[in-house]
């Protein structure tokens, strides 16, 4: 009799402990004009009927201010007509996000160079970075980017990139950038950190076809194939 007695007193403190924990009652998003409330929601971890957790909202906060789109995040947190219940908003503050870029130079024949390219960092409102680039430095240069990086939800992502480069340089110059390339390139994929700062294995491979001219004079080619 007493130790049915006991353990109906510890259930109904368990029941009622339960209760009365805080939930999120409903979740909105406020100001996000370009950016789509589905993809913002996709890389949240807050969501309508959990526990309303402060950590959880914090750390959303500081995943969203890390998004090119957006300048700044903010939340506010109300009670609901239900009891423990709560309303949350989270803000939104948006940047401006076409950005054209130009750099001017000289070429190593002292001729004028330059570089013109425009990027887009919310392409259909999810987070997606689009650019691309013209280049004249004695040659016409030209390349393409995209980059997903929460395409697939809040841990992965896709980059594709596309350059047709063609510079005149000195030998010396070629030779050190490709002992570089060849040191640098194995390692450089291979490692990246997280929003909470653990190792993410980055799976990539790159393929790349040199061809090196000597002139004036007579030109040798040379083609060099290099795998990372």
């Amino acid at each position: 009799m007493l130790k049915g007695l006991v353990t109906l007193i510890v259930f109904w403190f368990a029941f009622v402990g339960y209760t009365q924990t805080p939930t999120v009652s409903s979740l909105k998003l406020q100001g996000n004009e370009r950016t789509k409330s589905s993809f913002i929601e996709k890389i949240i971890k807050l969501e309508r009927g959990a526990v309303l957790d402060s950590s959880k909202i914090e750390e959303d906060m500081y995943r969203l201010k890390r998004l090119p789109s957006i300048s700044h995040a903010y939340y506010q947190v109300f009670p609901s007509t239900i009891e423990n219940q709560y309303d949350v908003v989270y803000g939104i503050e948006e940047n401006f996000t076409l950005i054209p870029f130009a750099s001017i130079f000289t070429s190593n024949d002292d001729e004028f160079a330059f570089r013109l390219g425009l990027q887009e960092f919310n392409v259909l409102g999810r987070n997606i970075t689009l650019g691309g680039f013209y280049q004249r430095d004695i040659f016409d240069s030209f390349g393409a980017h995209v980059r997903a990086p929460n395409i697939f939800g809040r841990k992965w992502g896709l980059a594709l990139s596309y350059q047709d480069l063609t510079t005149e340089e000195p030998v010396f110059w070629i030779m050190a950038a490709q002992i570089i390339a060849t040191i640098m390139n194995p390692l450089k994929h291979w490692f990246s950190f997280n929003l909470a700062l653990k190792i993410d294995l980055n799976l990539a491979s790159t393929f790349s076809q040199r061809i090196i001219s000597f002139y004036p004079g007579i030109w040798t080619p040379m083609y060099l194939w290099h795998f990372a």
